[in-house]
């Protein structure tokens, strides 16, 4: 995905907003599961779009889906590990 326009975010109903995101972008990084869930700030949340259905609509808009898991060690990075570690990986052009 080297070169890639990426878009991040849970992305979890994709409704009109997040269309007009994704317009920007040829890729997306998503988080699996929700955050929310993983810091317990919603406790048996109602997941709108589950993984394969995102996965469909991405691929119908012609974006490539990166399926990051959202675990304890992710969420306690620091902004900057997470960009070495996780987005230098990737190697966008672009983040929106």
């Amino acid at each position: 995905m080297k070169g890639c326009n990426l878009a991040m975010g849970s992305f979890d109903g994709i409704h009109m907003g997040h269309r007009k995101i994704l317009a920007f972008a040829d890729s997306v990084l998503t988080f699996t599961p929700h955050p929310r869930i993983v810091l317990g700030i919603e406790r048996g949340r109602f997941i709108l779009t589950p993984d394969e259905e995102k996965k469909r609509i991405f691929d119908e808009m012609g974006i490539d889906a990166i399926f990051l898991k959202f675990d304890e060690k992710i969420a306690q990075m620091e902004p900057v590990e997470f960009v070495e570690k996780v987005l230098m990986d990737i190697k966008p052009s672009r983040v929106v």
